[in-house]
């Protein structure tokens, strides 16, 4: 035994192992280091960032505060990237899902905006860019609070009334409220603003010319006579061409991170492990 101790060949082993193991040891704790450093361009652009917040240039103190903090920054930034920090954090998921989209949205070439291309993304998709219809109308207002009992037989009876003499004055007819009796080129959007989306939905199918209700609203019931109906028409694209240009680069842009994505995924397959029904 004493002979295989003394052994060179044994001794060079041994020595090997040893390394090995220290090297295991202080790899698994050892702290990657890397270099900081700091161009002229990133302290030009440390500096421009506190002009714009401070509205004037940093004294030479202050714009080596600005250096050190960044150094101490970036420091940070690594030090906690070889600490394992960054994993399993959602908020960094997120900022970095953030940061590809960005990239995704760019990621495809992007034809030239002319004319032609704006015309056919118009027609395309008319109701994006429809005008909102116009309505020129009177209403009577009833509140229902205050007509607990009486309100069906008085609004048919108004109703009646007005059917006979429609152009008769309104202002006294109905419940006094925040409400005009009248409204002039009001749009659809405004209007189911001002009484709610049931009601403007019921505006749209009455003719024009003759009194129609009862009509509910957000507040209660109306009896309606439409004046005047202008459908909703399509500018020429003169008109609304900036707003197209930047519907259709949207566009663009949602069809490139589509396409983006849709090759990540390829390349990152999900396998889901659903939970069974009864764990649901």
């Amino acid at each position: 035994m004493n002979k295989i101790i003394k052994e060179p060949l044994v001794h060079f082993f041994l020595l090997g192992a040893l390394l090995y193991l220290a090297s295991m040891i202080v790899g698994d704790s050892d702290i990657q280091t890397q270099g900081i450093i700091v161009s002229e361009g990133k302290i030009k652009h440390l500096e421009t960032l506190y002009q714009k917040t401070w509205q004037r240039n940093p004294t030479k103190a202050e714009l080596e505060n600005l250096v050190q903090e960044y150094v101490l920054e970036q420091a940070a930034y690594y030090e906690g990237i070889n600490l394992g920090l960054d994993k399993n954090d959602i908020v960094i998921v997120r900022r970095v899902r953030q940061k590809l989209d960005f990239i995704a949205e760019e990621s495809s070439s992007r034809p030239e905006a002319t004319d032609e291309l704006l015309s056919v993304y118009l027609q395309d998709n008319v109701d994006k860019f429809r005008l909102d219809s116009t309505f020129t109308l009177r209403q009577v207002y009833f509140d229902p609070k205050k007509n607990v009992n009486t309100l069906k037989p008085k609004v048919k009876r108004i109703l009646a009334e007005l059917s006979v003499q429609p152009d008769q004055d309104i202002s006294k007819l109905g419940d006094r409220y925040l409400f005009k009796p009248y409204y002039q080129k009001q749009q659809l959007t405004e209007i189911e603003r001002l009484w709610g989306q049931r009601f403007a939905l019921a505006i749209k199918e009455i003719t024009v010319g003759s009194w129609h209700g009862p009509i509910r609203s957000s507040y209660g019931v109306h009896l309606v006579y439409i004046e005047k109906k202008q459908d909703g028409v399509l500018p020429p694209l003169s008109q609304i061409r900036s707003s197209v240009l930047r519907e259709w680069e949207n566009s663009l842009r949602k069809q490139s991170t589509k396409k983006y994505y849709d090759d990540l995924l390829q390349r990152y397959p999900a396998i889901i492990h659903w939970p069974s029904e009864n764990k649901i």
